[in-house]
């Protein structure tokens, strides 16, 4: 049984940088599951690596607030380095989708002060030599209106 790849081993590459996936899929509104990397095995299978990052913890926290008191729609990845935070949401090119709740995170970060360089939306896919990652060019979020958008 082996592992799958997950942020922290990119992300401390960064010089200095820290990261979690972050996983609301089962866990409570306000108790999201942190992990840096993936066992082969089911979600309770799964090693919670908590951020343990006050700044980051208190950002997260205001940011759920913000969101009606949940962690809904948070984005995929919380990567940090210092004071410098950026959150980034992963799609898969022309398989994956930005969800109603997405775009409210955007919103709720948006108002408790986060910028939008903070972050990252970025698209993958699989090609014959392996993953592939691209930066969508700047962050856009389409509007929506209580349906998904394709990336594609």
């Amino acid at each position: 049984m082996g592992s799958r790849f997950l942020p922290n081993s990119a992300c401390t590459s960064w010089s200095g940088w820290q990261a979690r996936w972050v996983e609301t899929y089962s866990a409570g509104a306000m108790t999201p599951y942190h992990f840096t990397t993936w066992a082969d095995a089911e979600l309770a299978g799964q090693y919670h690596d908590p951020i343990l990052e006050p700044a980051v913890q208190d950002l997260l926290l205001k940011i759920a607030q913000a969101n009606g008191n949940s962690y809904a729609g948070c984005w995929d990845v919380v990567c940090w380095n210092d004071e410098a935070v950026v959150i980034a949401e992963l799609k898969r090119h022309k398989k994956d989708r930005i969800s109603p709740t997405q775009p409210r995170w955007l919103e709720a970060a948006l108002l408790v002060g986060s910028e939008p360089q903070n972050f990252l939306l970025v698209e993958w896919d699989l090609g014959s030599e392996g993953a592939a990652f691209r930066r969508t060019g700047g962050l856009v979020i389409p509007q929506i209106s209580g349906e998904e958008q394709d990336l594609a």
